[in-house]
């Protein structure tokens, strides 16, 4: 009866470290996903500003070509 009782125990002692385990992986795979989708922004970010650089340039070049034919 107490090796019943002390076997339970130990299974829900087991159980319950499984399901620590799980919470812990499933809180790092939340933290790997958070921090994908925040590298995704950074990169949408920097093309954002790339685009805005060339939009910049074209508008330069565009300026000095007017200036071009004005003399």
């Amino acid at each position: 009866m107490v090796l019943l009782l002390l076997l339970l125990k130990l299974l829900l002692l087991l159980l319950l470290l499984l399901l620590q385990l799980h919470l812990l992986i499933l809180s790092l795979l939340l933290l790997l996903l958070l921090l994908l989708l925040l590298l995704l922004l950074l990169l949408l970010l920097l093309l954002l500003l790339l685009l805005l650089l060339l939009l910049l340039l074209l508008l330069l070049l565009l300026l000095l070509l007017i200036l071009l034919l004005l003399l």
